[in-house]
């Protein structure tokens, strides 16, 4: 009978998951992901700035063209609209005839949101005042007639131009007084 032979050294120790070979070198350990949100964040906030900029091209387009396609018309490089425009007092007729014919001096006054302009002469009744303001709001000669040939008995008078409606009375005593309202 043979004896078995007793296995090889090599044949006893076969390599695990828990050992390595001698070479072998360790496993580099992987950086940790980066947050999704990140990638997110700047995708929203740079589709957010191209919709603006896109937005901001249809509104100055708009603006440019007219309801028919045709390019609407400017005023000047600086015109307003809007509520930019109503914030633009000294662009108001009744506001410029105030400020251009009277300066606080005689009782020429606006009101109603600047679409009211009283002119109070009282009894030192200058036409000067008078002939400013119905310059500044090109008022035509018929109403100047008008108002010319206005006396005491006639009570109050009323007369319309352009975008302008003015009602006014006079007497000798306390002067003329005009109530200009605009449409």
């Amino acid at each position: 009978m043979t004896q078995p032979t007793s296995p090889d050294a090599s044949q006893l120790t076969t390599p695990g998951p828990d050992t390595h070979p001698p070479s072998a070198t360790p496993p580099t350990p992987r950086p940790a992901p980066r947050p999704a949100g990140r990638k997110w964040l700047l995708l929203v906030v740079g589709g957010v700035a191209l919709l603006a900029v896109i937005g901001g091209t249809a509104v100055i387009t708009a603006a440019a063209v007219g309801s028919a396609g045709t390019p609407a018309p400017t005023a000047s490089p600086t015109a307003l609209t809007g509520w930019a425009a109503e914030q633009q007092a000294p662009e108001k007729p009744l506001i410029v005839a105030a400020n251009t014919c009277d300066r606080g001096r005689y009782g020429v006054t606006v009101a109603d949101g600047n679409k009211t302009l009283i002119v109070d002469t009282g009894a030192a009744y200058d036409q000067t005042i008078l002939s400013c303001v119905l310059d500044e709001l090109k008022a035509p000669e018929s109403v100047r007639s008008q108002i010319a040939q206005t006396r005491a008995l006639d009570g109050r008078q009323q007369a319309t131009w352009g975008d302008f409606s003015a009602s006014w009375t006079y007497h000798p005593d306390s002067g003329l007084d005009m109530i200009v309202t605009a449409a």
